[in-house]
C-alpha cells in the first residue's frame, strides 16, 4: 500500500479546496449588484427608483447563491463517503471547480445583459456543464469504488437521477432563452427543492 500512495491525495485537501473556492465564488456574486456615483444630492424616490431597478440583479445573485449552496452541500455528500481520492477524481473536481469559478461571471451577464438571449444562454451552458461534470464525478466515484459503501443498483440509479436534474434543468432554461431570456434561470427555483427531495428518498 506505502508504495502506492503516490497514486492518491487527501481527501481533505480536496475538500479544503473545494470550500474555498465555493467561499470566494459565493462572495463575488454580491458584486452583481451595482449601485450608481453616490455624488450629489439624492431623495427618497430617487433612492427607491434605484432598489427598484437593482430587483434583476438581486433575482438572480440570490438564485445564484441558493445554485451554489445546493451544489456545495450536494459534493459534501460525495465527501462523507469517499474513502480514498484518486488523480482522476482530481482532476474531475478540478474541471468541475473551474466552472463553478465562472458562476460569478454567468450571474454578472445574467444580471446586466439577462434580455438577451447570448447571455441567458451562456448562463445556462455554465449551469449545464457544472450539472454533466457533477454526474461524471459521482459515477466516477461509483465505478471506481472510491466509497467507503457499497450501492445497490436501485441506489446508484437513484444518485444519477439526482445528478441529471441540474443539466436536464439547463437544458429546459436554454430552450426558454430562445423565448424570453430573462425567465430562464426560473427553473433553478425548483431544481434544488427536487434534488433535495430526491435525495431523502436514499
Amino acid at each position: 500500500m506505502d508504495g502506492q500512495n503516490q497514486y492518491f491525495i487527501s481527501t481533505k485537501r480536496i475538500e479544503t479546496l473545494v470550500d474555498g473556492i465555493f467561499a470566494i465564488a459565493m462572495t463575488l456574486l454580491v458584486l452583481s449588484i451595482k449601485l450608481p456615483d453616490n455624488s450629489g444630492l439624492w431623495t427618497d424616490s430617487m433612492v427607491w427608483g434605484i432598489l427598484w431597478g437593482q430587483a434583476t440583479n438581486l433575482f438572480i445573485y440570490a438564485l445564484s447563491f441558493y445554485i451554489l449552496a445546493t451544489l456545495w452541500i450536494n459534493h459534501h455528500r460525495v465527501f462523507d463517503q469517499l474513502k480514498i481520492a484518486d488523480h482522476g477524481f482530481w482532476w474531475i473536481t478540478v474541471l468541475w471547480l473551474l466552472l463553478i469559478a465562472l458562476v460569478p461571471f454567468s450571474t454578472y451577464l445574467m444580471g446586466d445583459f439577462g434580455n438577451t438571449t447570448p447571455a441567458a444562454l451562456f448562463f445556462q451552458a455554465n449551469m449545464f456543464l457544472i450539472g454533466i461534470v457533477s454526474l461524471l464525478n459521482r459515477w466516477y466515484v461509483i465505478e471506481n469504488k472510491l466509497a467507503d459503501k457499497i450501492y445497490k443498483p436501485e441506489t446508484v440509479k437513484q444518485i444519477y437521477l439526482i445528478n441529471l436534474v441540474f443539466p436536464v434543468s439547463a437544458l429546459i432554461g436554454m430552450s426558454i432563452a430562445f423565448i424570453s431570456p430573462p425567465w430562464s434561470p426560473i427553473v433553478y427555483l425548483f431544481s434544488p427543492l427536487i434534488i433535495i427531495y430526491l435525495q431523502r428518498q436514499l
